[in-house]
């Protein structure tokens, strides 16, 4: 896939860079050749273990589970990139071209909405941490008020709960 990127580049130049598509199955290579390199690591750093049932010699493990967990992370990230080439694929089937043409008709209100939601939800999560957050653990932190307000959305929280805190 890499070598057909390569020529598809090499044969259109600019006009290929141009197309958000190509960007987007660049950037998903380049991840992919990161998470590669990531366990390529994490296999040398253990190779270099000597270790046996017999052994009593301390091994730190710290810096494998870090960076596995970081291999993870940016396997999330690559995954949510991927699952936007699903567009670019619907976009070959005629029957779906009205589901795109109006998500890409309405893509710019829909990032003006997206901009004065997180407003918002900011302004509530701020005020809700600093509220509850001595108090409930699940506003301990901005970023778990933000998840916990975002199920509160849903009708996920204990009502009694704030009421017990704080009334008002």
């Amino acid at each position: 896939y890499t070598i057909e990127e390569f020529l598809e580049f090499r044969k259109n130049k600019l006009e290929y860079m141009s197309d958000p598509w190509n960007v987007l199955d660049w950037l998903n290579l380049i991840i992919f050749y990161i998470v590669i390199a990531l366990r390529v690591a994490a296999l040398v750093y253990t190779s270099g273990f000597d270790y046996n049932s017999v052994t009593v010699e301390y091994i730190d493990f710290q810096p494998i589970g870090f960076a596995l967990s970081q291999e993870l992370n940016v396997v999330s990230i690559n995954f949510f990139l991927m699952y936007f080439k699903v567009f670019k694929y619907l976009s070959k089937v005629p029957r779906m071209d009205s589901i795109l043409l109006t998500v890409s008709t309405c893509s710019f209100d829909l990032f003006l909405f997206f901009i004065m939601f997180s407003i918002i939800m900011f302004g509530f999560t701020a005020a809700f941490y600093i509220v509850f957050g001595p108090y409930l653990q699940e506003y301990r932190t901005l970023g778990t008020a933000f998840s916990t307000l975002f199920r509160i959305l849903l009708g996920d929280f204990s009502y009694q709960d704030l009421v017990d805190i704080n009334p008002v």
